[in-house]
């Protein structure tokens, strides 16, 4: 046991007990790694799989300032909402903010939907 001990210690053993210990995890963990997923809209030549994954990229990017407006309806609602519950604000104010929330959404989606077409 004591020369287990002492062969551990070494800095230099240490470094080649870890690298062994990294490889042997290093090729498991490539053992069954999923395909590479292709762009929505697919392509044939390597310039046009690019741009597909691109118009990829857009639309994500499209869909968070969706999520991003809709979190800040959503945020103001409920802060006017608190707003009448203390009656600093009517239900008048309330429904006008949910109202006008409502349709800065639908022309936030729309307007997203129709730039997407563009690309």
């Amino acid at each position: 046991m004591a020369r287990v001990s002492d062969w551990v210690s070494s800095k230099k053993n240490q470094g080649l007990l870890l690298a062994s210990i990294g490889m042997g995890a290093m090729t498991s963990a490539r053992a069954d790694l999923p395909e590479v997923e292709q762009p929505s809209r697919g392509g044939s030549g390597i310039l046009e799989l690019w741009q597909n994954y691109g118009y990829d990229v857009i639309l994500l990017l499209a869909l968070a300032v969706c999520s991003i407006a809709f979190l800040g309806v959503a945020y103001h609602s409920f802060n006017v909402y608190g707003e009448v519950q203390t009656r600093k604000a009517t239900w008048g104010q309330f429904g006008a903010t949910v109202g006008v929330g409502g349709i800065l959404l639908v022309l936030v989606i729309w307007m997203v939907t129709k730039a997407s077409e563009i690309l």
